[in-house]
């Protein structure tokens, strides 16, 4: 559970975002099933949403950051990515039992903290430990947070000549392993401002941190790798495509389609 917004009243009517949505039959016995519930964010409306099953029902509610984009979880903490500032979330685990019903929930993130970053156009977000890794696609850099600065560059691509609010290469992904950036996901090796939108269609590709290495290549708009059960999974977004990513090879295996972007 996430603290709700405030409820606008009658007059405030005019700054209210309608949110509409589609999902499939299917998705409230799979949540039930793996007993969870799932975030995501739209940028577009400035919204988190939060997805839950209530009495066999879904139930879907929606909390404003301003362009939410990614968001990193774990066990007692939660930050989520904005336009111009990063949003902490702390897990009161003694207040969520308490929360009408009794026993419904058993985490409750409450925002407690926020750090400005400036519009760096962050997208993934991942916790090493207690750091926060963050993907710093106007910069084309992977970035930590600092007291001193908006944020400390940590490393680029290689085929990236400097750190420049350009988006050379829209670097937007990104997979950890034992704790630290391992793999990333770029839509073109490209080092000018904007340079990768000649060939998004089939420039992607999934670079070795820290040795820019590529992995694979070909992809159409790549985003979001993950390592699990140590195979190496993207979203082949612009094909609209789940691919696997043989880490030998640089193979790609589509798992499945599905009817959009992804």
């Amino acid at each position: 559970m996430i603290q709700p917004a405030t409820k606008a009243e009658p007059h405030a009517e005019e700054s209210v975002r309608e949110v509409s949505y589609e999902y499939s039959n299917n998705l409230t016995g799979i949540l039930k099933h793996l007993n969870i519930s799932l975030f995501f964010s739209t940028y577009q409306a400035g919204k988190l949403g939060v997805l839950t099953v209530k009495n066999n029902s879904l139930n879907i509610s929606f909390h404003n950051f301003e362009r939410a984009m990614g968001m990193a979880i774990s066990p007692t903490q939660m930050a989520v990515g904005g336009k111009d500032w990063v949003y902490f979330l702390k897990n009161d685990s003694n207040l969520a039992p308490q929360i009408e019903p009794p026993g419904t929930y058993n985490a409750c993130f409450l925002t407690r903290s926020a750090q400005y970053t400036g519009d760096i156009s962050i997208h993934d977000l991942a916790w090493g430990g207690q750091e926060l890794w963050m993907v710093n696609t106007r910069f084309s850099c992977l970035c930590t947070l600092s007291n001193n600065y908006n944020f400390l560059p940590q490393w680029r691509p290689s085929f990236v000549s400097a750190i420049a609010p350009e988006d050379r290469c829209h670097l937007n992904g990104l997979a950890m392993v034992n704790g630290m950036p391992k793999y990333v996901t770029v839509l073109g090796q490209t080092d000018t401002a904007g340079g990768w939108r000649e060939n998004k269609a089939s420039g992607g590709c999934i670079l070795e941190v820290p040795s820019s290495k590529v992995i694979t290549s070909g992809l159409s708009m790549p985003h979001s790798p993950r390592v699990y059960r140590n195979v190496l999974w993207v979203l082949n977004s612009g094909r609209g495509e789940i691919a696997a990513v043989d880490l030998a090879s640089g193979k790609q295996e589509k798992i499945a389609s599905l009817p959009g972007y992804i």
